[in-house]
């Protein structure tokens, strides 16, 4: 937030926050359930939901680079393009 407020950045403030949102509604949700579920003592739901969790991360952490880069790059081709051999531009 100190970022978008001192002006380094060029993102609308409509944008910012509806992404600030959007990124933390997965880390909320799963902190409340699993302090909900620890707090009445259902410690098999608190486990299934940290193995749901590492299970979808772990992917991610493997691809980082991939995907980073394929999110950077200016010009990155389209997969359909590619496999029929049209030259994109």
């Amino acid at each position: 937030m100190a970022s978008y407020l001192f002006g380094m950045s060029s993102m609308r403030l409509w944008l910012f926050a509806l992404v600030s949102t959007l990124g933390r509604v997965p880390g909320t949700w799963v902190l409340s359930t699993q302090g909900a579920h620890a707090a009445a003592g259902h410690y098999h739901y608190v486990l299934l939901v940290a193995a749901i969790v590492t299970m979808a991360a772990l992917p991610l952490y493997y691809y980082r680079s991939r995907m980073i880069a394929c999110i950077l790059s200016p010009s990155r081709p389209s997969v359909w393009a590619a496999k029929s051999n049209l030259v994109v531009r």
